[in-house]
């Protein structure tokens, strides 16, 4: 769990167009609290605007698993529906289009 954190944070942090799974989402959020929750006070802002990116760009691609646009993100913002956003992260995988784009690249050759 903690590999798949570390490649949320570091390594694709900057990647909005593949997809995560919920172990990847739910490791990310475990080792975010309990990193949070460990850090003094005067350091929890400073470390929450670190994570703040690589969360956004790992929701986007689980949202793209999910078989959703990426743009349910902004479904967060609202007052009401914003906790309830939370819940699109943890929809099983899309049936119809769960191949990467090289996977559908050999696909359309054939």
């Amino acid at each position: 769990m903690l590999r798949l954190f570390i490649s949320a944070l570091i390594y694709r942090c900057f990647d909005f167009q593949t997809k995560s799974s919920r172990k990847e989402v739910l490791s990310f959020l475990f080792f975010s609290t309990l990193i949070l929750s460990v850090t003094p006070s005067d350091l929890q802002l400073l470390i929450f605007t670190f994570l703040f990116i690589p969360f956004q760009s790992l929701q986007i691609r689980r949202l793209h698993d999910a078989g959703l646009s990426g743009w349910f993100i902004l479904l967060q913002l609202l007052p009401v529906i914003g906790p309830l956003y939370y819940l699109f992260l943890f929809l099983p995988p899309a049936e119809k289009n769960n191949k990467t784009p090289e996977e559908q690249d050999v696909v359309k050759r054939l």
